[in-house]
Parts: C-alpha cells; sequence; structure tokens
C-alpha cells in the first residue's frame, strides 16, 4: 500500500488540475505539511528535483 507522502508525490507530478489540487490539499492537511518548501521535501523524497517545473506552481496554492 503506498504511503500518503508517495500519493502527494504523484499528485504533483501529474498535476490534473481538475482532480488532483483536491487531493493534494487533503493530503497534505493530513501529513501536516504547511509551506510550499514542506511540500516540495516530500516530492523530493520520490522524485529529482528536475522534475519539478513550472507547472507544479499549482502548490502555491495549496
Amino acid at each position: 500500500m503506498p504511503t500518503k507522502s508517495y500519493l502527494l508525490a504523484l499528485k504533483i507530478l501529474a498535476v490534473r488540475p481538475d482532480k488532483d489540487f483536491e487531493d493534494a490539499c487533503l493530503l497534505c492537511k493530513s501529513l501536516g505539511l504547511q509551506t510550499v518548501e514542506e511540500i516540495k521535501e516530500v516530492f523530493y523524497q520520490f522524485f529529482p528535483e528536475s522534475y519539478f517545473d513550472a507547472k507544479r506552481l499549482f502548490l502555491q496554492k495549496l
């Protein structure tokens, strides 16, 4: 079973605005993440920094 952190990283990677934003918000709350930097740290546990690009700026709205 995937962890919440891994699911969040996948949601950030997928960037489907119609679904992933809401799911990412719920996962962030569940994980106690409050800042973009905390969210990026989770993402970087699973994917290289080069995978984080301008499409993932929706994080600033979380």
